[in-house]
């Protein structure tokens, strides 16, 4: 098989594919000439829309290193039979890392303390922050994502409320299954974890933000491209919304850009 690589990933994959016998070809742009004779592409961040797909008439699968797919036409594979791959739990560590990190950062005011000791102030009643401990996590969207942040949690003598509309029986250890309901009026902490698609586009309105029963603070951690889709910052700064808002705080894991 013909496999184009459009994107830089690991060099593992290319050498496992020519292991395999298959015939591998790098790629810098999806041009019409480069994608007719190819039968698997394996992008990254490329856009494979309708009128890349319609120069390649061979092509019968594509694998994205990543885990979303916002940047792939995938009615018109479907539509073609074209084979779609991902990658879900590729970064799954080092988002879940990352989200933990931003939330401490968020919690204890660390931005705004390094630039007032920076500039030689230091106040320490105005920056005790918060503690973790005793707390209760909202995560909304129990994937690959959402699993691993409620993994790195574990150490921090916090509750986790999870919810994910797909998937269920997933309750162990400090995590409880929960409804939207239940994380949006139980936890102090409110952690996103969605991929771009209809059902999610502005999941994060002024309906989601009016109802808030308890946050105290709601760091927004988004595990996928696009976030100004998912919670437009009229919302986030809208006066209903402000009140239960401390602070927040975003992953934003680069993706295809969007007008």
């Amino acid at each position: 098989m013909r496999i184009g690589f459009i994107d830089s990933v690991h060099p593992i994959l290319a050498e496992r594919l020519l292991v395999a016998g298959h015939t591998v070809v790098d790629r810098d742009t999806v041009d019409t000439e480069g994608v007719s004779p190819l039968e698997g592409l394996v992008v990254r961040s490329t856009m494979i829309d309708a009128t890349v797909l319609a120069h390649a008439p061979r092509l019968r699968f594509i694998a994205r290193a990543g885990a979303g797919m916002e940047n792939i036409d995938r009615e018109e594979c479907v539509r073609r039979n074209i084979l779609l791959f991902n990658s879900p739990e590729g970064n799954r560590d080092g988002v879940g890392e990352w989200c933990v990190a931003q939330l401490l950062m968020l919690i204890k005011g660390l931005v705004r303390v390094n630039t007032q000791v920076h500039s030689g102030t230091w106040l320490r009643e105005p920056n005790r922050g918060h503690d973790l401990h005793g707390h209760t996590v909202g995560i909304v969207g129990y994937g690959s994502m959402g699993r691993a942040f409620a993994e790195k949690l574990s150490g921090f003598g916090v509750k986790v409320l999870a919810y994910d509309k797909y998937i269920s029986g997933f309750e162990a250890g400090h995590v409880r299954e929960a409804s939207l309901e239940q994380v949006m009026g139980h936890s102090d902490v409110i952690s996103l974890h969605l991929p771009l698609n209809i059902e999610t586009q502005h999941f994060a309105d002024e309906a989601f933000f009016s109802s808030l029963k308890k946050a105290d603070l709601v760091p927004e951690f988004i595990a996928r491209t696009d976030r100004a889709y998912q919670s437009p910052a009229r919302c986030i700064g809208s006066r209903s919304s402000a009140r239960r808002i401390v602070g927040r705080a975003r992953v934003r894991i680069a993706g295809p850009q969007r007008s």
